[in-house]
Order: C-alpha cells, then structure tokens, then sequence
C-alpha cells in the first residue's frame, strides 16, 4: 500500500504541476487525447482506490487538489466548451467513485471507530463534498440528473432494508454540496429533488439530519420557489422533537426563515407554535434555543403587531424571570453566569431578527396582498424590540448594583444591547440615560472592548442631538478618566482596553469631534496618555495609538483646545516617535511612526520645522550610531515628504536600521523587500 500511495503520489504531482500543458495537448495534440486521458484516468483510479478509508486506505485523499486544478484550468481555457465534451464522462465517473467513497461503514463497524478516525472520515467527506461540488462546475444539470438518478435507488434500497442507509444518506450530502453553485432559477431537477423529500423514510438519525441540512442548504432558492415551502416545513418542525436532529432542524430553519421570510405567512403560526412549544421543553441543547430565537425573530416580523406583542407577552417572561433571578442570586456560581450568558444571548439574537420596519423584497418581487397590509401597519407602529429592551433595562435596574460584574456577562450584556441600538438606532433615545448608567457600571467594575465599543456606538449615533449631548460629554469624560486611571495603575498590564480606548478616541474624532469641544472632555491628558501608549511594545496597541495621534493632529485645528495642546506638546510627541525610530521600541512597531509625522508636516509645518532643530542637534539622539549630517538627512527627507507617504515609510524605514546598526544585514534586505 505504501509504494501505491508514493506512486500515486508521483502521477498526481505531474498532473497538478502539468494540468494546463495535459489540456494542451488534448486540444492541439489529438493522436496524443488517449494518452491524456489515460493518464488522468489513474488519478480518478486513485481517488476510486476500494476500501473504507481512513481504515481500508488512504490513498484516495491524494488527488483532491488534482480534481479542483482541472476543473480550473477547464473552466478558464478558451476551449472550455471543446474540454467539456472531452472531460464530461471522467467528471461523471468521478461523481459516481465519490458516492461511493461517502458512505459511512456499517454502524456495528463505525462504533468501534477511534475518535481520530472518525475525525478524520469526516474531513474526508467534507473534502469529497468541495470536490463533486467542482464535478457539478463541469456537468452543471447533467450532474443533478446523476444525483438525482442515484437518490431515486438509494431511496427504494433504504425503504425496503432500512439498515442500508448509507447510499441515501451519501446522496442527500451530495445535494447540500453542490446548493451554493446551482441557480436559483434551476427549475427541472430541484424542484424535482424537493418533492421528493417526502419519499424519503426518515427512520435513521443520519438520513434526517442529512435531509434538513440540504433543505438548509437550498434555502436562498427556495425563496425563489416558495411553492416547496409546504413540503419541507413540517419536515422542519418534526425535526425540532428529536434531540440527535434539532440542530440540523435548527440550523435549517434559520437559513429558511432568514432567506424566505417573505413568503413563510402560511406556515407562520404553525412555526411559530412549535418553536415555543420546543422552547418550552427540554429537548433542545443552549445553541439550538438560541437558533431557535433566530426563527422567532424573522417569522414574528411579518406577523400583525398585536400578535407579536402578545406572543412576547408569552415568549419573554421565562427568559426575564431566569434573568433576574441568577443576577440577584446572592452566591453567584459559574453555572448562574452560564445562565445568564445564555439568556442573553437568546435575547441578542430576538434584537437581531424581530424587524417589522424591514426592507422591501430585494428581488423586486411582489408581496401577497395580506403581508403588504401587515407590513403597511407595522411600519406605522413602534418596533416591538423597543418593549424587549425597556424589559432587559428594568431587569438590570432592579438588580442595580447587587450583582457580580463578570467579563463573560459584560461581554454577553454589551452585545445584546449593541444589536437592540443597531435595530432601533435613534428610538432607543427614550432608554439613553439607562443605557449609560448601565454601561458606566460595567465598565467601572470590568473593563472590555465591548463597553467600549457600546460607547463609540452610542457617541457616533446621537452626535447631532443636541438634547443629549451633555449626557453624552459626561459619560465620554468618565469612561476617559476611568480608563487612564485604572491603565495608570500598571499600563504594561491594561494594553487590550488601552488599545480599544485609543481605537474608540480615534473614532470619536474623525466622526463625533465635537464630544473633544466638551469641557468635561481634557485632550491634553488623552493626547499624553496616547503618546505613552507609544512605548508599549505591543504593535496593535501602538497601531492604535499612532493612528488616534495622526487623528488628533488632522483634526485640532478645528478645536481651540486641540490646537493648543498639538502646540505645547507637539515637540514631545515628536522626540518620542524618534525614540521608537532610533530603537526605544521593537522594529516592528516603526512601520506607523510616519502616520504622524505626516500629520505633523501637512498641519504644523513651520512648527516641526522648528521642533526637528533639537532632534538634529542632539548628541546620541536617537541613538550614537547616527551622526549629525546623518540626523539632518532625515530631518530634510521627513519635511520634503508632504504626501507620498510610502517614500517617508521608506525613510523612516532606512534611518531606524541605520540607527540599530542593520544597514547591510539579511533583515533589513527583508524590510525593503516587504516595502517594495
């Protein structure tokens, strides 16, 4: 077996290193076609070698990359019409091998299977799947009427000896695979493969998650064909009271439910019910209740508001009643955190989908009658996500300062609230003052990115309300000073919230500039506290600071207080990036010194002018391996650069090597290489 795979190893490497010149010769060669394909066929013999793999052999798995080469190269040659008449029967008897080499062992068999080969049997067939998915880019329908040939058998095969499940199964797979290439107006075979589903005898595990998967998988072109919809929804729901297949039947009514939303009034009720009778009881795992949610979301938004409020009304309250009491539970466990994690991601994902303001159709197409009045009226009344977040603002106010700030709650927490203000965007001003209170409190007991970004979110979005720009200056000035406060403590430590409140600053100036006009807001101390950031060693962080400095230069001459800060502190920030360049900081931050610099010379020219006078005059600054005439050089380069940016990175770039003493070595042979 071994000296088979090193020979199959052999043909493959030539065919896929060769494959444009094989094509070459089909066409321009034809005495030399048989040849060609004789020797393609030993690779299709490879991937056809008999056996289960990865016990009997592991031959077959070679000759995937070869597959998806040619298909390739066939569909980009100029006689790509010419190649498919040729290759047509060699893709056609590879889709039948692959059927083959999909199917899962007896489960006697499979059960004393190690957990590494049955990993590795199914990366196997997630590998045949992306290759019949190119065996479909050369049969195109031709391969739906093989598929659907081989389902009409291996569903006669599994109805008469339920036992033999494996060929249907391999079939079903075979479908999902190549969903994502076919049309969404293919219209002889998949609608054909649809009703056909009712054929199928659901009597094996594998044979019904097989079959939601691919109903999942066709979702996009069932909207084009809402017709199917009655055949494969009570599908659908039955799979939501079978714990092995609710996360197939989850999974494959999210995508429905996200793709034909539109066309799902019929069986809305009826989804509707069943989901929140599955809610109810304990088949379903954490991640399905959450996918479920999904569901609930999309079908609920085309439904009449009094409906979907009354349903909330039914929905809401086990979640609300689980919520408070974990968070008011006064030994907080990690299973009560797990708790509300979850809970909040059921919520989350209610923010994310219940949309009753929704779009209209983005194919064009024509609502039924009925939808267009409910959308009509929705649109005329509030977006029920406002009565779930003024519920989870409550439930938190109430809990008030009497429970455990954890970070995977905080994160949990923020995300759900960032989805309900994506939704509402400014409708949710009613709730703003809760919002920062909540946020304040979050991040005084655990600081995180995801505060922070709540609060870019919340700044950027109402900065034209003047209503609530005080609020919004004080809360800004609070996270700043909390921020710098806490990083102080030991900054070397802090560098993730540093990083995100520089990215969260630099934000705020390019989008919100007037929250820096504040008096409440000090740029002196956010422009120094910046410029330290500049000497962390992590590259993110100082990414982010460099880029909120550059920021901060652009755009202070339209603040007073900015610009006097840039003037008292300018040559400060200048001598600090000249550490960094001459070798304070590791060589992998440099790259984004010249981001300021440039800053500096299109906004304050005559005073860099002025501040490179010291640096140049220095001795052994910024570093001793540099002379004067060497310093001036750079200092005449960095003041002659106003806008090509990339030659004052190659400059930078020269002097920071010349200062570490790399001019002439293999690493700075590589820096130029990677500015090139």
């Amino acid at each position: 077996m071994d000296k088979l795979n090193s020979l199959y190893g052999l043909i493959i490497n030539v065919g896929e290193n060769h494959c444009h010149l094989l094509l070459d010769t089909v066409i321009n060669k034809p005495l030399k076609k048989d040849m060609v394909l004789k020797f393609i066929g030993y690779i299709l013999q490879c991937s056809s070698t008999p056996g289960q793999y990865p016990i009997d052999e592991i031959c077959s798995e070679q000759a995937f990359g070869f597959w998806y080469t040619l298909q390739d190269a066939i569909t980009s040659n100029k006689h790509f019409e010419q190649l498919l008449l040729i290759f047509h029967p060699v893709f056609q008897a590879l889709l039948d091998a692959y059927l083959i080499k999909l199917r899962y062992p007896p489960e006697n068999v499979y059960k004393q299977w190690k957990s590494d080969e049955r990993e590795s049997f199914r990366c196997y067939r997630q590998d045949i799947g992306d290759s019949i998915m190119y065996c479909y880019n050369i049969l195109r329908t031709a391969a739906l009427a093989n598929l659907m040939a081989h389902l009409n058998i291996a569903t006669t095969t599994a109805s008469n000896n339920p036992s033999q499940w494996q060929y249907l199964e391999a079939c079903l797979f075979a479908f999902k695979e190549v969903s994502e290439s076919v049309d969404i107006k293919e219209n002889q075979f998949i609608p054909v493969f649809m009703n056909h589903l009712r054929n199928i005898p659901l009597q094996h595990i594998r044979i019904i998650s097989a079959t939601m998967e691919a109903i999942g998988a066709f979702a996009e072109w069932i909207n084009t064909h809402p017709d199917v919809l009655g055949c494969v929804i009570p599908l659908l729901l039955m799979g939501l009271q079978n714990a092995d297949v609710a996360i197939s039947a989850t999974f494959a009514l999210k995508d429905i439910s996200r793709d034909c939303y539109s066309s799902m009034q019929p069986f809305a009720e009826q989804i509707l019910h069943t989901c929140l009778e599955a809610l109810k009881g304990n088949i379903l795992k954490l991640r399905e209740k959450v996918r479920i949610i999904a569901t609930i979301g999309k079908v609920l938004s085309i439904m009449p508001f009094s409906y979907i409020m009354e349903y909330l009304d039914t929905l809401l309250p086990p979640i609300f009643n689980e919520l408070q009491e974990h968070l008011c539970c006064k030994e907080a466990t990690v299973n009560s955190a797990a708790i509300i994690v979850h809970d909040l991601h059921m919520l989350s994902m209610l923010f994310a989908t219940l949309d009753t303001h929704y779009g209209a159709d983005p194919e064009g197409e024509e609502s039924e009658p009925e939808s267009s009045q409910i959308r009509e009226a929705n649109l005329k009344m509030p977006q029920p996500v406002l009565h779930v977040l003024e519920k989870l603002l409550i439930v938190f106010r109430t809990a008030g300062n009497n429970w455990e700030v954890k970070e995977q709650i905080t994160e949990a927490l923020c995300e759900c609230l960032k989805r309900a203000v994506s939704m509402l965007t400014d409708k949710c001003k009613m709730f703003l003052p809760d919002l920062l209170n909540l946020l304040l409190h979050l991040y005084k007991h655990c600081p995180h990115q995801s505060v922070l970004d709540m609060t870019k979110q919340l700044l950027i979005l109402f900065v034209n309300d003047e209503d609530e720009r005080e609020a919004l200056s004080k809360y800004f000035a609070e996270i700043c000073d909390h921020t710098i406060q806490i990083s102080m403590k030991d900054f070397r430590e802090s560098t993730t919230v540093i990083e995100s409140f520089l990215q969260v600053l630099d934000h705020i100036i390019r989008r919100a500039i007037v929250f820096f006009k504040a008096e409440s807001v000090n740029p002196l101390v956010l422009f120094q506290f910046g410029t330290a950031a500049l000497n962390l060693p992590e590259k993110p962080t100082v990414r982010a600071a460099a880029s909120f400095l550059a920021e901060f230069i652009m755009h202070s001459r339209e603040v007073p207080n900015m610009l006097n800060v840039v003037n008292t502190q300018g040559e400060m920030l200048v001598m600090q990036v000249f550490k960094v360049i001459g070798g304070d900081s590791p060589r992998s931050v440099v790259e984004f010194m010249p981001d300021i610099l440039m800053a500096f010379n299109k906004k304050y020219f005559d005073n860099l002018c002025r501040w490179l006078g010291p640096f140049t005059q220095q001795e052994g600054f910024p570093s001793f391996r540099v002379t004067q005439r060497q310093k001036e050089e750079f200092a005449r380069l960095i003041l002659k650069e106003r806008t090509n940016k990339r030659r004052l990175k190659e400059t930078v770039t020269e002097f920071s090597l010349l200062c570490r003493g790399l001019i002439g070595t293999e690493y700075a042979a590589q820096s130029y290489q990677s500015l090139s």
